[in-house]
């Protein structure tokens, strides 16, 4: 048995308890604070565009700044995360978070603005990049789907986020911008999940793959500790070493033929054992994030611009708080059907498909209620699918590169979401350019069907569990 399969019997057998409800919330409120972030760029760009004198385009582009700093920061928080430990970076990035949003708070023109959110993005990237494996490897394996739920974080942050603006619009925003309350909350949330992590434990995963046993050991300990489980079970000494001469027919476990985590990187992620599943996870992220963004940046616009106006902000952001909150329960959905014949594959694929064919239908919508319908449908879809590609990534790296594997993905997601508000701002100020860029979300959602089916299913394979020559077929 291999040591990694030893520490997830032991994390299985303390089982799941306060540790983990903890751990839970910090890690959710974590996750929360990036997609807020995203609905305050969005929120920025529609409400002090006036204020600036500055076109749509132009605004567009506080998206793609901030989406840019992601991008960057998880090829960087990536590595140093991988060499230096998950929660170290984690507190970092919620400092830098912190920072970011207070000064947001003060920004007084548009290139102060675009700076700071691009940093806030980089600190977002370093964030995304260690919280769903700081969770995933302290979690019991048969709680694995609880990642799911995780997900749902970050579309509670969006929701969060114009919830603040809508309040505003109701209750009065007493001459201060709407979206620099929408800030001013952020810097609050994030001193917040900054003091909530100061009881964090590292991972014993990475721990050991650090040659940190007894470190890991000790972290063990603890959990068993805040769990009340006392019946701790001893690890054997590991040996873990590297065979770069393994053939294809050998079925050895993956975690006992890993380099240690110190020699790991990004290379790794395209040896012949990962390239195929690299390409095609960073693929759907790429595609899921065009589409994804260019809804959620630009959505204020379009109900402003379909052919069945709503220009009241009111009903403008009544409607997007409908539709994150009514199209989260999809959420709830996707941790079903991820343990079922289906799986994770499958719920990717066909939900991706689903959002490409509810998005024609928003455009032709001509009442209230059909925009209603079938933007509900449409985020309903999305985050079927997100939830499960979220939980699919870390399974399908083993411990030493899951970091740097998050981190790839992550910077393939973002890439695509800064393509998004800058192609899509572009194409909207043409002729009929709200129609070509809703083609083009519709489009993106439908590709990554084609890349889905080059992904391997992990359904009941565990993290561990994977045989060397799964891997050389993924």
């Amino acid at each position: 048995m291999s040591k990694a399969q030893q520490i997830s019997e032991i994390i299985e057998k303390i089982g799941w308890g306060k540790y983990n409800i903890y751990l839970f919330m910090i890690i959710a409120l974590t996750c929360m604070l990036i997609y807020y972030g995203t609905a305050l760029g969005s929120i920025t760009a529609k409400e002090a565009a006036k204020d600036w004198g500055m076109s749509k385009f132009a605004m567009s582009q506080l998206g793609t700044a901030q989406l840019g700093g992601l991008f960057i920061g998880s090829f960087i928080w990536g590595y140093i995360a991988n060499h230096y430990g998950r929660i170290m970076v984690l507190r970092l990035c919620l400092i830098i978070s912190i920072i970011t949003f207070l000064a947001y708070t003060f920004s007084v023109d548009y290139y102060m603005a675009i700076s700071i959110i691009f940093f806030q993005g980089f600190g977002f990237a370093g964030m995304l990049s260690t919280a769903p494996p700081t969770y995933y490897e302290c979690c019991p394996p048969r709680k694995a789907w609880t990642m799911v739920l995780v997900s749902w974080s970050l579309c509670f942050g969006l929701i969060l986020g114009y919830f603040v603006a809508f309040i505003t619009v109701i209750a009065g925003d007493s001459g201060i911008g709407r979206w620099r309350w929408v800030s001013g909350v952020g810097c609050v949330l994030s001193i917040l999940a900054l003091i909530g992590s100061r009881w964090l434990l590292e991972s014993p995963r990475y721990l050991d793959l650090k040659g940190q046993g007894a470190k890991a050991r000790d972290v063990l300990k603890e959990i068993a500790r805040w769990n009340k489980s006392y019946d701790l079970p001893q690890m054997e000494t590991p040996i873990i070493t590297y065979n770069s001469n393994v053939q294809e027919d050998e079925e050895l476990e993956i975690e006992e033929l890993i380099k240690p985590a110190e020699k790991v990187e990004f290379k790794e992620l395209f040896c012949i054992h990962h390239i195929k599943k690299s390409i095609a996870l960073a693929a759907i992220g790429f595609f899921g994030d065009i589409g994804y963004f260019g809804l959620i940046e630009f959505m204020p616009f379009f109900l402003n611009n379909i052919p069945n106006k709503i220009t009241d902000d009111a009903s403008v952001y009544g409607i997007i708080i409908l539709q994150f909150s009514i199209g989260s329960l999809g959420i709830l959905l996707s941790s079903k059907l991820v343990d079922t014949r289906l799986g994770r594959k499958w719920t990717i694929i066909i939900s991706y498909l689903s959002c490409g064919v509810f998005v024609f239908l928003f455009f032709i919508a001509n009442s209230y209620w059909m925009i209603l319908v079938s933007t509900i449908l449409i985020y309903f879809f999305n985050y079927i699918a997100f939830s499960a590609f979220f939980l699919i990534v870390p399974e399908n790296y083993p411990t030493n590169i899951r970091a740097l594997g998050q981190a790839w993905v992550n910077a393939a997601s973002k890439f695509g979401g800064v393509l998004s508000p800058f192609t899509l701002g572009f194409l909207i100020e043409a002729p009929h350019g709200v129609l070509i860029g809703i083609f083009v979300i519709a489009l993106s959602f439908g590709v990554i069907g084609i890349f889905g089916l080059l992904v391997k299913e992990t359904r009941g394979r565990g993290m561990d569990a994977v045989s060397l020559s799964d891997t050389i077929k993924d």
